[in-house]
């Protein structure tokens, strides 16, 4: 389809081909709700009779969200107080230096405030810190039932985690070589 198109369009402009994000492998989680609560930011109340757990929320200072795919960080703020930037200092500082024990490597590459990137009036709905791993090949969980912090993602059990996710780099496809020819004016 491309190959059609291109050839309609290829003398009159240019064509360009262009993705929002790339796609690679999973090859380790890393569990940051198992993280906060190891670290005690995160309270947890456990079900003996069905073995469910549940967020203690009168207790939680900080939590990743269940479905989390990122590692957005959120604080409960009526449980931290006047304490708020104080437990974001020392949660920053904990994260980077937090290491693969077998490989003795860092896993979070930065932990960035959510002034750092963020504005505007909602800014108070946005998360409170973004956690961002080193390794393109790791991924954030915000699973709460792991028992470990960083788990082998499973090629055997496809069907029970992602084996592949989103990457911040994506593609570009220039056919008629405008990018290269305006690089100096063009804003890709």
């Amino acid at each position: 389809v491309l190959s059609e198109l291109y050839e309609l369009v290829k003398d009159k402009a240019s064509f360009l081909v262009i993705s929002v994000h790339g796609f690679g492998p999973v090859k380790k989680r890393f569990y940051l709700n198992k993280w906060l609560i190891n670290e005690g930011y995160l309270k947890i109340k456990k079900s003996i009779l069905s073995r469910k757990v549940s967020v203690d929320w009168s207790k939680t200072k900080v939590f990743a969200p269940i479905n989390l795919w990122g590692g957005d960080l959120y604080f409960v703020k009526e449980n931290c107080g006047s304490d708020y930037e104080k437990i974001r200092e020392e949660i920053i500082s904990k994260l980077l230096a937090f290491k693969e024990p077998a490989k003795d490597e860092n896993i979070v590459g930065k932990v960035l405030r959510r002034e750092e990137i963020y504005s505007g009036k909602y800014l108070t709905n946005a998360p409170d810190l973004l956690v961002v791993l080193r390794n393109p090949d790791y991924k954030i969980s915000g699973d709460l039932m792991s028992d470990e912090l960083l788990k082998q993602v499973s090629m055997e059990e496809p069907a029970r985690e992602f084996t592949g996710d989103h990457r911040r780099e994506g593609i570009l496809i220039d056919f008629n070589g405008i990018v290269k020819k305006q690089s100096q004016q063009l804003d890709v």
